[in-house]
């Protein structure tokens, strides 16, 4: 799925800058799935049925992956094997201070949406300008996690395919956007 972001704010953005927001915007097509297959405690030469969307550094989330069972976000270090042996399309690796934690076989990805703001966020707000949910996350929260304000009022908490805070901006799991929808963001800064 292809996407594209603004802020509308960017000219401005400056070493003391305090927020940001902008509009998210995708096409009509949808997000390349991957099948991931890979043993416990294994972060080199993941199997993926190709690598579809994904690039190095896009964070993924792999279902299953972490402790008991539970779904687990990674970075994606590189594409191809780690060695110096010829690249293939279905392998990957992760930053090795994230491995797989309970084996998994054959479980779908697709990377995250991310969007670049020039500084760690603080605090991170999505409204799917299409369905009317919010999705927000605050700097004491845990990566990948989320609390989801329903269209409806309901208020639920993500543990997982959420946002996942980077230091140049964020990403958000795919499910919160779907094909040609349209959401804002806002992002707040720690204060100069």
């Amino acid at each position: 799925m292809g996407y594209k972001y603004k802020a509308t704010n960017a000219g401005q953005l400056s070493i003391h800058a305090v927020s940001i927001n902008g509009i998210i915007e995708t096409d009509s097509t949808a997000k390349v799935l991957s099948n991931v297959t890979a043993a416990a405690a294994q972060y080199d030469d993941l199997t993926v049925s190709d690598w579809g969307d994904i690039q190095q550094n896009d964070i993924i989330q792999v279902n299953g992956a972490g402790n008991a069972g539970a779904n687990k976000a990674f970075i994606v270090g590189g594409l191809g094997k780690r060695s110096n042996a010829a690249a293939t399309r279905t392998l990957i690796w992760l930053r090795q201070q994230r491995p797989i934690l309970t084996a998994v076989s054959a479980v779908p990805v697709s990377p995250y949406f991310m969007v670049r703001t020039r500084f760690r966020p603080d605090k991170v707000v999505l409204t799917n300008l299409n369905t009317g949910d919010r999705h927000e996350w605050l700097r004491e929260m845990d990566e990948n996690t989320a609390r989801k304000i329903a269209a409806n009022g309901v208020v639920t908490m993500l543990a997982d395919s959420g946002i996942f805070p980077l230091a140049n901006g964020f990403a958000f799991h795919p499910s919160l956007l779907d094909v040609s929808q349209k959401m804002a963001y806002e992002v707040a800064f720690a204060n100069p």
